[in-house]
């Protein structure tokens, strides 16, 4: 069996220093690169690696020398591989060398002893044609799909908007010698994710355990950013949190000064390194705390991390749509709410129309959990 030129030296470098991770996605791409035409590849792997910047270069080879035929989803973390202490979200790849198929089975269960379900559905699904990222998205229902059609519809990426997103340029513990508890003359406001609780920035804690400054001088004046409007998530979320997503604008009704400083582990949305209209800032936090973004995000995010590169791919709404968005929803409104004005300003959905694709949706996951009551919710689905 012939082998071809060994691509994986340019990976290796990714994942040096990643030890919990190197095995797997190394073994997986020089499997793949063993097959001959018509060899398949079956293997269980964290679903990490369909997202996020470090697997690029390995999900671009593996898409290369693969057609993926079905993805297996276990949608707990905790129950799949139990014995083995493994608490990560598992998948099960199977792909064959050779032309691309037209179509995937993306099939899931609670664990391996569990009921399977499962749909097909179209390759330019699964694995985006125009997607420079090579993102994997796992649509488990009809309602997850019709979600991401929502979403992929938006005819804005964000550079059209020109906005950028950028990690927080602070890093504390190289910049020790001037975190201070305090703000003060000399000082800038400095915010952590900790300063972010219910959409809303809580700043100053006072008896936090992080600090609320940052010390001014030459060497730190480069982490600032001009005071203005900003939104901000958090990188990494909790796993037994609701939402992956979570935005929050910060303005200059909220800290003092005139320039902020953000923390490594927030992903800060700006325009060329400053703040933008607050109307703009309103209406992008807003659309990014919907369920419907919150849902999608999740079909190809498979950690905890949001990462700059994932905001960056994403599609969003026009500018005269997000200010819309933005001026109508208030702050203090709930989830429902929110929901509701984005159908109307973002995706233009009614909402009779929504309710009866949200009861199909229910009733979907109603016959796939109960199949012997098919016959009563295909009725009560007419």
């Amino acid at each position: 069996m012939a082998v071809e030129a060994d691509p994986l030296g340019s990976l290796v470098g990714i994942w040096r220093g990643r030890r919990a991770e190197v095995p797997t996605p190394s073994f997986v791409a020089l499997a793949a690169g063993l097959l001959d035409d018509g060899g398949q590849l079956v293997a269980i792997t964290p679903r990490s690696f369909t997202n996020g910047p470090y697997f690029k270069k390995f999900r671009r080879l593996l898409l290369d020398r693969i057609g993926l035929r079905q993805i297996h989803v276990f949608e707990s973390r905790d129950v799949a591989f139990a014995d083995s202490e493994v608490l990560q979200e598992n998948v099960i790849i199977h792909g064959v060398r050779g032309d691309r198929p037209t179509e995937v089975v993306v099939s899931s269960s609670r664990s391996a002893a569990d009921a399977v379900k499962g749909r097909t559905v179209p390759y330019g699904e699964v694995v985006l044609p125009d997607d420079p990222e090579s993102f994997i998205h796992i649509a488990l229902d009809e309602a997850s799909a019709r979600c991401a059609r929502r979403v992929r519809s938006l005819p804005c990426r964000m550079e059209d908007l020109e906005l950028s997103v950028s990690t927080g340029p602070v890093v504390d513990f190289r910049v020790k010698s001037h975190l201070r508890r305090e703000f003060a003359l000399g000082t800038a406001p400095l915010l952590y994710p900790v300063h972010l609780r219910g959409g809303r920035v809580v700043w100053p804690q006072v008896n936090g355990r992080k600090p609320n400054a940052l010390a001014r001088d030459e060497e730190i004046e480069h982490m600032l950013m001009p005071a203005g409007a900003y939104v901000l998530l958090r990188r990494f979320s909790a796993k037994e949190e609701r939402r992956r997503v979570m935005a929050t604008v910060v303005s200059a009704e909220d800290l003092p000064g005139d320039a902020y400083a953000f923390e490594n582990h927030l992903n800060v949305i700006h325009r060329c390194g400053k703040g933008l209209p607050e109307s703009m800032a309103r209406g992008v936090s807003a659309f990014l705390n919907t369920t419907t973004v919150d849902e999608f995000f999740r079909q190809f995010n498979g950690h905890t991390q949001v990462n700059a590169t994932d905001l960056r791919n994403l599609r969003y709404p026009t500018v005269r749509e997000l200010e819309a968005l933005g001026k109508a929803a208030k702050p203090g409104i709930d989830q429902k709410q929110l929901d509701d004005l984005a159908d109307r300003f973002i995706f233009h959905v009614s909402p009779v129309t929504d309710q009866r694709q949200r009861t199909r949706a229910v009733l979907e996951r109603a016959r796939a959990a109960y199949p012997r009551a098919g016959g009563v919710c295909a009725g009560a689905a007419r």
